[in-house]
């Protein structure tokens, strides 16, 4: 071989080593050359997790070897589709930015069944109401003539509690005790209110609490203690919920309702003019051991009652005004929220709040709100999805599902469709959404996967 030809091959392979060597150096390092800008740029990793686990991870369009949990690594820095999908479930899709050496996450990604809805209890159902767990149902019937009370308890078959004639009850409502033990009937009957308390599995005999008082108006509602608070005329009292045993708690007229929290009562009243000048104005008092009732706030006239309070705060809905008013126990401040149903979050301390057309997130620790979304039909119910991922809330035309995710877009599913729709449910545990409604000529309890 000549010197010539040693010399050539000589400087090729410096040539390949100096070219190649660092290729594989900014290589190693996570750097790759980017076509469409022309340069070298360090890449970024999307970190993609999903439940259930082994679905499908498709970016930009092109499905890659591994399923979730999965890093898909050595993407240029810009914009891309993922989309996560699998077999019988809804697929989730959003726009991610990748950045340089950092890695942008779609975790905690819930992926919901395609599923169809399964008439569970064919019935003409006029009121019901949910265990706290949604595995409980009970709920008032039209048959025939007449009007029955029944308990589902434990995924067993409807159990009949009582049956009333037809024309004798109206605007019922039926709501569970804390522990499930109990169901409460409230319903207009001949001019008057009445209550009755039944033992959901039949194994005590009803309790008419509202014999223990004159009849006209009332309204009854459980108590945090299993009790039931009972507000006439005349004043609140406590009534036992096994024995029917009453006792005062605020002897007074114009009470709206009351409410225990934090060990304490409270009670929402009305106050007369008692000065030329003076008009009439509810009051938030705060009922002491000695029978005392302390003034907390004052507040306009309207139609309140209590809701579900929690992290040391007191709901009021203002039912007049379509409003819910937040107070803190401590201080006593107070903050007007523009909603008509709320529901604490299960492991934090957010009220998920909803109107007729807006659902958001409301933190009463800072006084933070969050838009979820604005629908052009009314909304009527909310709740927080198993996961605590998204929210699923009902229309009147069928149930659906947003997510909380507000990067890109949030991914909405539609999980029902219905032609008539009332009070739904998550049974977190089983994984499934129990709902009353009709669909076709079904009517009745209906469930679905998630």
């Amino acid at each position: 071989m000549d010197k010539r030809i040693r010399s050539t091959i000589t400087f090729t392979f410096v040539a390949l080593f100096l070219v190649t060597v660092p290729a594989v150096l900014l290589w190693t390092a996570g750097y790759s050359f980017n076509w469409k800008r022309q340069r070298v740029q360090k890449t970024g990793i999307i970190q993609v997790e999903s439940v259930p686990k082994g679905a499908r991870v498709v970016i930009d369009g092109v499905v890659q070897k591994k399923t979730t949990p999965a890093a898909i690594t050595r993407l240029l820095p810009e914009d891309y589709s993922v989309t996560i999908e699998q077999d019988g479930y809804l697929s989730w899709h959003k726009t991610l930015e990748v950045q340089s050496s950092r890695t942008t996450f779609a975790t905690g990604v819930v992926l919901y069944k395609n599923a169809l809805p399964r008439n569970d209890v064919e019935k003409l159902i006029t009121a019901s109401a949910w265990s706290s767990d949604g595995t409980e149902a009970a709920f008032v019937a039209e048959n025939g003539e007449s009007k029955e009370v029944s308990a589902m308890v434990a995924g067993k078959d409807p159990l009949l509690l009582a049956r009333f004639p037809k024309d004798s009850l109206s605007a019922e409502k039926v709501s569970w005790s804390p522990d499930a033990k109990y169901v409460l009937l409230v319903a207009d009957s001949a001019g008057a209110t009445r209550i009755v308390r039944f033992s959901a599995d039949g194994s005590f005999p009803p309790l008419s609490v509202s014999d223990r008082f004159s009849k006209g108006k009332l309204l009854a509602h459980w108590t945090a203690d299993g009790g039931v608070a009972v507000i006439s005329a005349i004043g609140a009292y406590a009534v036992n919920a096994t024995t029917g045993a009453s006792s005062p708690l605020l002897l007074s007229k114009n009470v709206l309702d009351v409410v225990s929290s934090g060990g304490a009562t409270y009670a929402l009243r009305l106050i007369d003019a008692t000065l030329p000048g003076d008009e009439q104005h509810a009051v938030l008092q705060k009922l002491t051991a000695a029978g005392e009732a302390v003034t907390v706030l004052s507040l306009p006239v309207s139609q309140y009652r209590f809701m579900q309070g929690g992290s040391g705060h007191l709901l009021i809905s203002d039912e007049k005004k379509g409003q819910m008013i937040v107070v803190d126990e401590t201080t006593a401040a107070i903050d007007s929220l523009d909603a008509t149903g709320m529901q604490w979050e299960p492991k934090g301390g957010r009220l998920l709040l909803w109107n007729a057309y807006e659902i958001s997130l409301y933190d009463p620790r800072d006084g933070s709100r969050e838009l979820v979304t604005r629908l052009g039909s009314d909304i009527m119910q909310c709740a927080w999805s198993p996961a605590g991922d998204g929210i699923i809330y009902s229309t009147p035309n069928g149930i659906s599902f947003v997510e909380l995710d507000s990067r890109d877009i949030r991914n909405t599913y539609n999980l029902v469709r219905y032609s008539e729709g009332g009070p739904f449910t998550i049974d977190s545990a089983s994984k499934l959404m129990r709902f009353v409604g009709a669909i076709g000529s079904q009517r009745g309890i209906f469930e679905r996967d998630l």
